[in-house]
């Protein structure tokens, strides 16, 4: 599989998942190739994950103080909607996505003003 064949799967699949859950997201873990190989898509693991709600947010809040990583972890495995179960299974798997949760946290902006 190709990366354009592998988009429109993902595409696909996210919007499949979007309508359960909006703001889904989708996280990919490749394999390792050799330098000069060409990627085989089909190798690799998508999983798709859904916005943190606000007691996961709180609970990886206070654990991100003293284990950024189990932090991280934390959220991936109560956010993972769908997708090949062995990203969050598969430590090496569970820890590439957990460099990646980070992004997904969407949070609206907000201001104070005081007079």
């Amino acid at each position: 599989m190709n990366r354009e064949e592998f988009d429109k799967k993902v595409e696909d699949e996210l919007a499949e998942v979007q309508k359960t859950h909006a703001n889904a997201c989708a996280i990919f873990v490749h394999p390792k190739i050799k330098v000069g190989e060409e990627r085989d898509y089909s190798n690799s693991l998508v999983g798709y994950f859904k916005q943190p709600d606000r007691v996961t947010y709180g609970q990886s809040l206070q654990l991100f103080e003293t284990n950024k990583l189990e932090a991280k972890i934390l959220v991936a495995l109560k956010c993972f909607v769908a997708g090949d179960e062995r990203i969050i299974k598969e430590d090496n798997h569970l820890i590439s996505v957990s460099m990646q949760i980070g992004e997904m946290i969407e949070v609206e902006e907000s201001e104070l003003k005081k007079n």
